[in-house]
């Protein structure tokens, strides 16, 4: 009886850890929208040029016309991001801007979320 006892509060104890993750993944999973890598940073709660430096040492993202960041394909593959062409209000011109999808944040959050605090 103490055993079994002993057994339940353990897995109490489990899910009021993984409680939070869980919300975090519901919200996230269930969201039909993608988020730009500067939301997506705020909502990792990592300053936005950290976040990219580290998601480019790391082989997620590359830089071309040393300013934007894209993700490397199989990362795309993965559905973790899209790129999107936008056309410049002002300007006319076409740019990409790469997105982070839902699925990409949860996993983004997983990955990064041991440097909450510490960047």
């Amino acid at each position: 009886w103490a055993n079994e006892y002993d057994g339940r509060l353990v897995a109490e104890q489990k899910v009021t850890a993984l409680e939070p993750k869980a919300a975090f993944a519901e919200e996230y999973l269930e969201a039909d929208h993608n988020v730009a890598l500067r939301y997506a940073a705020q909502e990792l709660g990592l300053p936005p040029n950290i976040f990219n430096e580290k998601l480019r040492a790391d082989k997620v993202l590359y830089t071309i016309d040393s300013r934007k960041n894209m993700p490397y394909q199989y990362y795309l593959e993965k559905g973790y991001f899209v790129v999107k062409t936008r056309i410049h209000a002002r300007t006319g011109r076409a740019h990409l801007q790469t997105l982070v999808t839902p699925k990409g944040l949860y996993w983004l959050n997983k990955k990064y979320s041991h440097l909450k605090g510490f960047v």
